[in-house]
């Protein structure tokens, strides 16, 4: 499905692509080296903003407001 989550992140045509049934066309863009590479390197722009440190900063903010 197109509902778990990294989905969200996608850009599609940009960083990636979101297939359910047809892969023809995102296999087609993927033909072209530069495209390629650029999809790849904003791929890599998006998951750079989440690593573990921002994940578990993100937890202890939670837990910092549930405990109020």
């Amino acid at each position: 499905t197109l509902d778990n989550g990294a989905a969200e992140l996608i850009e599609p045509g940009a960083s990636g692509f979101l297939c359910a049934d047809d892969f023809a066309a995102a296999f087609r863009a993927l033909e072209d080296p530069e495209r390629l590479r650029e999809m790849g390197a904003a791929a890599r722009r998006t998951a750079e903003r989440f690593t573990w440190g921002a994940h578990a900063d993100a937890v202890l903010a939670l837990w910092g407001r549930l405990r109020r």
